[in-house]
């Protein structure tokens, strides 16, 4: 006799009342199921699968399970699988599929796009967006609502920065704040620009912020009124071309040495690819930047750490560790070159050299 493996799935229909949901036994149903000759992981794949063909498309659906197999796979896993033609880690096919790829169906199916969040001048890239009509086109054709994080806006190179708030001002949300264009790390005085359509996310941040924290501190406030109302426009510039030559600088040295940056736009980030140098022995961003930190003290985050895969051979940095009041102060018309970099920004010179030398060394 061949064993059963059953599968239950318990489905409920929650309300909401302020902030809160609430359910009863009326709005919950049981469903159960068996197959012979099976295994537990095709039954939990099974219920999961189950329980989204019972709920209506489109609905908003919260899916609790004690399984980390299909919470994993769903979450992480399927994605990487796709992108592998179904093959798994160590290009074997992917076990159970067929109930797999049924899955993913009802979740695509199901999905309700409502929130895009961008971030221009982007971080880790040093990038700025150029597309922001097409962005526009499909926010306005899926109806989102678009968070546009612009806190290294004022660092955009060019000095023109564009707000995509300008195209679609009825459903974006601005956030940004004081610490970045201002080299004030630690200052920490984040803002956020709702607009009027957007009334219900204005009060349900309010009671977030009011139950989280309860206001800046005196220090903050002092320096927040100087920073709105004092002219800045100086300083921004100056900034926005010692920033600029440093990235050309890093990224022109980097290059001579087979390390491939993408050129920055704005902001002091650069995303810097290892994979034609012989670093990619390692195998993966984390284990390079290790490398690179234990043999030359040049410190650099992992592409991992933003979502990259870890073969991709990226890293991040930042080029800030500079005396930025002195280097503003000696700035003028002519002298802004790789001397400048040298005696201005040394630990920048250093570590740039450090690493180049280490990497020709190998």
């Amino acid at each position: 006799m061949l064993p059963v493996t059953p599968w239950a799935i318990v489905l409920k229909r929650v309300r909401k009342f302020n902030t809160n949901f609430y359910s009863d036994k009326k709005n919950q149903k049981n469903i159960s199921g068996n197959e012979k000759n099976t295994t537990n992981n095709r039954m939990e794949l099974l219920a999961a699968i189950m329980a989204l063909k019972k709920i209506k498309s489109g609905s908003d659906v919260v899916i609790y399970t004690d399984s980390t197999y299909v919470k994993n796979g769903i979450t992480e896993w399927v994605v990487k699988w796709k992108k592998n033609g179904w093959k798994n880690a160590n290009k074997k096919p992917v076990k159970n599929k067929d109930l797999w790829v049924k899955l993913d169906e009802l979740c695509q199916k199901n999905k309700k796009a409502k929130l895009l969040i961008i971030n221009s001048p982007n971080n880790p890239s040093g990038t700025t967006f150029s597309n922001l009509n097409e962005i526009v086109e499909v926010a306005k054709k899926h109806n989102l609502i678009i968070v546009s994080d612009e806190i290294y806006c004022e660092l955009d190179y060019e000095g023109e920065y564009k707000s995509i708030t300008h195209l679609y001002p009825e459903r974006t949300i601005i956030n940004s704040g004081l610490s970045k264009w201002c080299g004030a790390g630690g200052w920490r005085l984040g803002y956020m620009v709702i607009p009027d359509a957007l009334k219900e996310i204005t009060n349900a941040m309010t009671i977030i912020g009011s139950e989280t924290y309860t206001s800046v501190s005196a220090p903050i406030h002092y320096a927040a009124i100087k920073a709105f109302t004092n002219d800045h426009s100086e300083y921004l510039d100056k900034s926005r071309r010692i920033l600029k030559y440093i990235s050309q600088f890093i990224r022109k040295r980097f290059l001579q040495d087979g390390i491939k940056c993408q050129p920055a736009q704005g902001g002091f980030y650069m995303l810097c690819d290892f994979t034609e140098t012989k670093l990619a022995k390692f195998n993966s961003g984390s284990l390079i930047c290790k490398k690179v930190l234990e043999e030359t003290g040049f410190a650099m985050l992992p592409g991992e750490d933003f979502g990259f895969e870890s073969n991709e051979m990226l890293s991040r940095i930042a080029f800030v560790d500079f005396d930025g009041a002195k280097a503003l102060q000696n700035l003028n018309d002519e002298n802004l070159n790789d001397q400048f970099i040298q005696e201005y920004c040394p630990k920048i010179y250093k570590g740039v050299e450090s690493l180049c030398s280490y990497v020709k060394s190998l």
